[in-house]
């Protein structure tokens, strides 16, 4: 099997959003100290229940992804027209392996702002994980219509058809770019994706 050039561009976007969720920890904490509810309600300090600084356990995981989605609703309710919060949201539904939550969330955004193709480039990155090349193709292709001149978006296309097997359109969003975008780094992505492709 051959490396794709998709696989990396993923894996990078895949890393920044955890290193944006990491940074994004403590900010309901101003206090930098994890806290999470038990359930009496109580507010408990997770250092001191994993004192030993050991692995989390699950108990503790589970206690602060909840308090963390709790927390966000509560957010949205108050201000239903913070796109800042209702994308962190999304990011943590799909961190947490809730993509559909994720998109129906990523969907609010766009009911308040349809031209924001960072919200975008994030739906069609969830439908590309989840194998729905359809709707990741439908995703990007929007994208385009809002920059028509994002070689990101072109090169996605270029992995996206290349993925479902159409060589033809792969080669020709990825030649576009390298005749276009000559300086762009996803025109040096393009150039090593159209040589595994031949």
């Amino acid at each position: 099997m051959k490396f794709k050039m998709i696989y990396l561009y993923v894996g990078l976007i895949i890393m920044l959003i955890l290193f944006l969720t990491i940074e994004e920890n403590n900010f309901f904490d101003k206090t930098n100290t994890k806290k999470v509810l038990d359930n009496s309600n109580t507010v408990v300090n997770t250092k001191s229940m994993n004192p030993d600084k050991k692995t989390p356990t699950k108990e503790n995981v589970n206690k602060d992804v909840y308090h963390k989605i709790e927390k966000f609703k509560e957010a949205i309710v108050k201000n239903p027209s913070d796109t800042l919060m209702i994308r962190k949201y999304a990011e943590l539904l799909a961190l947490s392996h809730k993509s559909n939550d994720a998109i129906k969330t990523y969907d609010m955004i766009l009911e308040i702002d349809p031209k924001r193709t960072d919200v975008l480039f994030e739906k069609s990155f969830i439908y590309f994980s989840k194998l729905n090349y359809i709707d990741a193709l439908e995703a990007t292709k929007d994208i385009l219509k809002i920059e028509h001149n994002n070689s990101k978006a072109y090169y996605n296309l270029g992995a996206i058809y290349a993925s479902i097997g159409n060589k033809k359109e792969a080669k020709k969003n990825w030649n576009f770019i390298v005749n276009n975008y000559p300086d762009a780094q996803e025109a040096k992505l393009a150039k090593e994706s159209l040589k595994k492709l031949n």
